[in-house]
């Protein structure tokens, strides 16, 4: 593969961050000032090679076996017993995990869609999908943004390889059954990747990555501490570990991923060093630094991170629980050891768990709303990518929370992070449901849900604090789940930096449940990472009354065009009965085009029954799509991307109106016994009628 010129990829770098660094704070561009200049010496002066010598010899024998007869720092102390009681007793079903551990064991398992390759030689380096190798460099000369490429090639997947996380499951299985082999199995791998990995100088070393797997090989220490396995493996193994781990912090902390707008990565970062500080301080002398540091900050990410609702702002799901694992984890931990985050930060990551309750489909899966790269901490349980109960079921039994709903069941990650206790807690409690309606006001979100019928809409800004990031141009676009069947859904995120098309593609206005006006994105795509803040939510109404919820907002992403163009939307949904109206109001001088898409669920079949009606259908359910009279329904081939690299083939309905100064245009779901879906003629299918009487409550 053809690669840029380094010294080029160095000086356009620069001139990005020179740009950039004029409209960010004085204090980070002098952060970013010193870090540079580190990280250049340490590449110059062989640094790098003088912190693994040291990491090396900060862990002997004799302090590996003092450390691993200490009691665990992360997990509870009646973790193992906990665990083990709830798989003998029926509470936690095994077979799971042990065709898990089994597949992890046989290496018959895929990461990001692709089918990990079955070799002697792990693939760490290498983007197995289209065979393209990042050769060891020192991890500041790698360039990921390029266009000019001759073939297709995506780091995604060494990054998610190196991340480790498939070690996890094994090591769980290993304790649960009390049988070394699968974690001497586990450990062999992790050793292997160190051998192909040293410090700062291959692909697998970026902050992020580094952040991730330093917390999977902290709880795989954690583990074995909190077993008895550790007396069946060599003290070799243990002394692995910690040396891994105390690289790892070392490396982060010189790394982090400090910007004036901070995300995900930081979050990572300070969760890592701050989880690892609490873990290593009586026994590595930096650690003591590390704990006091980023314990302390991450007060301060929660609140800014979260907000005031609980929903994450980079406008992501699958980032927003990421991120809520990341600091519930780190809360669990700091409060073990007696250095609790304050209550303000606490209640906001309460909210952020109902929210993910909030959000949680019938099916019991997530809407995929804006990037998803499938990223997550708690690996413990055998659960679908798109499955947020563990951060659910950790929530509710650590905050005690009667506003959370109750699990279905017991989650292996509660019992590991918070024992017996946790496993009898839910008894003792009243849970009261939630409302069946959520305005998340801060967060620019709308959920429903009753008798198996959900919806989840976006009124919020893109993302990020209206840079992007993450997000998508989706506002106003929303989900639909009928009888518990998805049915209307957003197609999620197919690729990041692997095919730039595809991703701009994606995150588009027209592959959301949205409006377009003559072609146009409702807000203008940027840089792979950025949209602009064009489409920011106005005049947003929500109400509930009974069992139908209304959510009236507009947006200012059109009024940049000549002339400019007025767009409001009114949905009305009847969560009891299981039926949606959607009216949309179009106002600007002159004729436009105007196209409202609706992508389907892959399961739902489509058959035409008028130009302006179709009947969609599952395997036990029918539905009925009818708009307004003067539009045009296509039915077109599309995608939905259930997780990062996957595309599955789809439908989408794309409608079109001619429209002239100012329309209203209708379009309405409902079963076919509704008044509405009933009345057809030999020309097409009537139009709904008005709002106020289609979907009242009866």
């Amino acid at each position: 593969m053809k690669f840029e010129d380094p010294g080029l990829m160095n000086y356009r770098r620069l001139l990005f961050r020179l740009r950039r660094g004029m409209h960010v704070p004085p204090q980070v561009v002098a952060f970013k000032i010193r870090q540079e200049s580190q990280l250049a010496w340490l590449r110059r002066t062989g640094g790098w090679q003088r912190i693994e010598r040291k990491a090396a010899h900060g862990w002997d024998d004799a302090s590996c076996k003092q450390f691993i007869a200490q009691p665990s720092v992360v997990f509870a102390p009646d973790a193992v017993e906990t665990l083990k009681r709830n798989f003998q007793d029926g509470s936690i079903d095994c077979s799971a995990f042990e065709m898990q551990a089994k597949n992890f064991r046989e290496r018959k398992f895929s990461l990001l869609g692709a089918a990990v390759p079955f070799g002697e030689a792990w693939p760490w380096h290498s983007d197995w999908q289209h065979e393209n190798t990042w050769h060891p460099a020192h991890f500041r000369t790698y360039e990921f943004y390029f266009h000019n490429r001759d073939r297709p090639c995506d780091v995604k997947y060494p990054w998610e390889l190196s991340r480790l996380g498939f070690s996890l499951p094994l090591v769980q299985q290993a304790v649960i059954k009390s049988d070394p082999a699968d974690a001497a199995l586990a450990l062999q791998w992790i050793r292997d990747w160190e051998q192909s990995n040293p410090l700062a100088r291959s692909v697998a070393w970026f902050p992020m990555e580094a952040s991730i797997r330093g917390l999977n090989l902290i709880f795989i220490l954690e583990m074995l501490r909190s077993s008895d396995l550790t007396a069946l493996l060599p003290t070799s193994d243990v002394e692995m570990l910690l040396r891994l781990i105390t690289m790892h912090a070392e490396f982060v902390c010189r790394a982090l991923e400090y910007t004036d707008v901070r995300g995900n990565h930081y979050a990572a970062n300070i969760a890592f060093l701050a989880i690892c500080g609490a873990v290593l301080r009586d026994w590595y002398s930096p650690a003591k630094t590390w704990f006091s540091k980023f314990a302390a900050a991450i007060d301060g990410e929660i609140e800014k991170q979260f907000l005031p609702d609980g929903v994450n702002f980079e406008k992501s799901i699958a980032y927003h629980r990421l991120v809520g694992e990341l600091f519930l984890v780190s809360a669990i931990v700091l409060r073990r050891v007696e250095q609790p985050l304050s209550d303000g930060a606490e209640a906001r990551l309460k909210q952020a768990c109902e929210y993910t309750a909030a959000y949680t489909r019938p099916d019991g899966l997530s809407p995929n709303v804006g990037d998803n790269d499938d990223a997550r901490l708690l690996q413990f349980d055998p659960v679908p990518l798109r499955d947020h109960s563990p951060l659910v079921n950790l929530g509710e039994r650590y905050f005690q929370a009667r506003t959370l709903p109750p699990s279905h069941g017991l989650r292996a990650a509660t019992l590991w992070l918070l024992g017996d206790q946790a496993a009898r807690r839910r008894g003792s409690l009243r849970f009261s449901s939630t409302a069946h309606s959520n305005h998340f006001k801060a967060g620019g979100v709308v959920t429903a849900k009753q008798n198996d019928n959900f919806l989840w809409m976006d009124v919020g800004e893109v993302g990020l604090a209206g840079t992007g990031g993450h997000g998508h141009n989706d506002l106003l676009s929303f989900e639909l789940c009928l009888e518990g069947q998805p049915l209307i859904v957003d197609p999620g995120s197919y690729v990041y930096t692997g095919d730039p098309k595809a991703r701009d593609l994606f995150r588009s206005s027209a592959y959301h449940n949205g409006l377009i006006v003559d072609g146009e994105e409702i807000a203008r795509l940027g840089t792979m990472w950025q949209i602009h803040n064009d489409a920011r939510p106005e005049s947003v109404h929500v109400s509930t009354v009974d069992d139908v919820t209304t959510v009236r907002a507009a947006h200012t992403g059109y009024r940049r065009l000549q002339p400019s163009i007025e767009h409001m939307r009114e949905v009305v949904f009847d969560a009891r009965r299981g039926m949606l109206q959607c009216t949309d109001t179009v106002e600007g001088e002159g004729e436009h085009a105007v196209e409202r898409f609706l992508h389907l669920d892959p399961k739902v079949s489509v058959e035409l029954i008028g130009d302006n009606a179709v009947m969609l259908q599952t395997q036990d359910h029918m539905w009925q799509v009818i708009c307004d009279r003067d539009a045009t329904i296509h039915c077109e081939p599309g995608w939905v991307s259930p997780g990062y690299g996957v595309r599955v083939e789809s439908t989408t309905l794309r409608i079109t109106n001619r429209i002239c100064d100012r329309a209203v245009l209708s379009m309405a779901v409902a079963p076919p016994k509704h008044p509405f879906a009933q009345s057809s003629n030999s020309t097409g299918v009537h139009a709904p009628e008005p709002m106020s009487s289609s979907l009242a409550p009866s």
